[in-house]
């Protein structure tokens, strides 16, 4: 794939963005693109180190703000009928709290979400202050004639510090899984405000 084709595909992935967007990005995988022929690589190589055209379709829609989609769609006179907006006018009352408590149950279920998550390292920070006191602890039962109690403790710290790494590794990937959740569910609300050849549907990534 050459540099023309690669930016014509991409134009085409990007097709009901903001055209100010769009032109912007293109702009820039251009140069990028240019800028590592210039350090060597082949034309082929420069484009294929970019990313696939979804990965790049679905940053670019992450990186636009939302109210710039909800703006640009409200201004959009022509995409509404004055019967459409008649019809939203009447039916205020009642999108209107069905909308509120929707975006309220949305943000509390992500705010539990993310308290569990802390918690989780908060146990995760208990676990290794203990593991690491455990030695001195450890050290002093040995040194006051309880070698026992010493090895035990010892013991009991090695085994919560290993506890320690595998409750760690578990809070990193949920995290990270959050994250990615909630980057997906933006591009989703963002995909609603697209309009692709005169009909609205949702942003393909």
């Amino acid at each position: 794939m050459d540099k023309g084709t690669f930016l014509y595909g991409l134009r085409e992935r990007l097709a009901g963005l903001p055209q100010d967007d769009i032109e912007e990005r293109l702009v820039f995988y251009g140069e990028m693109i240019d800028h590592r022929m210039s350090e060597g690589m082949s034309e082929e190589a420069a484009i294929a180190s970019l990313g696939s055209m979804e990965e790049i379709s679905s940053y670019v829609m992450s990186e636009i703000p939302l109210n710039k989609f909800v703006m640009r769609r409200v201004g959009n006179k022509s995409g509404m009928s004055g019967g459409k907006l008649a019809l939203l006018l009447l039916t205020f009352p009642v999108w209107l709290p069905l909308l509120i408590v929707a975006v309220a149950l949305v943000f509390s279920v992500y705010i539990v979400l993310w308290a569990l998550i802390f918690s989780f390292y908060t146990v995760v920070l208990a676990f290794a202050v203990v593991s690491v006191m455990s030695v001195p602890a450890a050290v002093l039962l040995m040194l006051v004639g309880k070698p026992a109690g010493g090895v035990f403790l010892l013991g009991a710290g090695m085994m919560m510090a290993g506890v320690t790494m595998i409750v760690f590794a578990i809070c990193r990937k949920l995290s990270r899984g959050l994250i990615g959740a909630t980057r997906h569910f933006a591009i989703w609300i963002k995909s609603l405000f697209v309009k692709k050849g005169g009909d609205d549907h949702a942003y393909e990534h």
